[in-house]
């Protein structure tokens, strides 16, 4: 059907005060405002395990939220198979003799480390020629302890998590936008992260992903920003005001927004043919 057509006469023009621009063609970027959450980076958490049994002789790890060092002492444990490891290598050691006892010194070695002790270790006990009952084990990397599951003295398993260490210096912001802003997500787009309460503005980040999956009640989606937070302000379990820059879509027709007549039955604008 064609579209309504009026007739304004031009002194009623002027008596409403109605102004007229050309429509163009141009690019189009998106300023979508919503809220975020701060989260741990998953892909940075360190899963301290043992992988044998045994008995925790010390722990150098008192609480939660610690800071600890890269190569820090984090406990030292006893294991009956750890000893029989260590007996092994040293027998081997002790047996060097042609290629064949040089290939089971190498599968000693690797078993050693494949249970997680330290080349620092392994040298020393190469050195010594003299097993370890109490084996130190070292952080993987610098973070805050956010789960103590173990105390001294305690009888650990592989399948305990025994510890978790995460790196604060990168984090996740995971924010909500709605469905009819879609469109305008795409990987890699700038976000800006602010913080009033801790006085951080206009933090840099990025979108990093969209979630597939659509949330029914609140017709949103998540995206994942990835922020640095080198200084560690920025603590986990706050709310952001997030500010994403959508777009462009290019070649599109643009006209003014208070052009735009807006209704229950949807949008309208009026155009002048004449």
């Amino acid at each position: 059907s064609l579209p309504s057509q009026i007739h304004v006469d031009s002194s009623t023009q002027q008596a409403m005060n109605i102004v007229t621009t050309p429509v163009q063609r141009g690019d189009m970027w998106k300023y979508i405002q919503t809220l975020g959450e701060v989260s741990f980076d998953q892909a940075n958490i360190s899963h301290v395990h043992p992988r044998m049994s045994g008995w925790i002789e010390s722990l150098n790890v008192d609480t939660q939220g610690q800071r600890i060092e890269k190569g820090q002492l984090l406990y030292t444990l006893y294991s009956p198979d750890l000893v029989v490891a260590q007996d092994d290598f040293i027998q081997a050691l002790n047996n060097l003799e042609g290629s064949k006892n040089r290939y089971l010194l190498e599968q000693a070695r690797k078993r050693l480390s494949l249970l997680g002790v330290n080349d620092e270790v392994i040298q020393q006990i190469e050195k010594q020629r003299q097993s370890r009952y109490s084996v130190p084990f070292y952080a993987q990397q610098s973070g805050i302890v956010t789960a103590l599951n173990v105390r001294k003295g305690m009888y650990v398993q592989p399948e305990q998590e025994m510890l978790a260490i995460a790196d604060l210096t990168r984090l996740w912001v995971l924010a909500d936008v709605f469905e009819n802003q879609f469109d305008w997500l795409k990987i890699g787009k700038p976000a800006e992260i602010h913080l009033p309460a801790i006085g951080v503005h206009n933090a840099q980040a990025s979108i990093a992903y969209i979630y597939p999956q659509l949330d029914p009640v609140t017709r949103s989606i998540k995206v994942r920003l990835d922020l640095a937070n080198p200084d560690m302000r920025i603590k986990p379990g706050m709310t952001a005001d997030v500010v994403i820059y959508g777009g462009p879509k290019s070649d599109v027709l643009n006209i003014p927004l208070q052009a735009v007549i807006t209704s229950a039955q949807g949008s309208r604008v009026i155009v002048q043919n004449a």
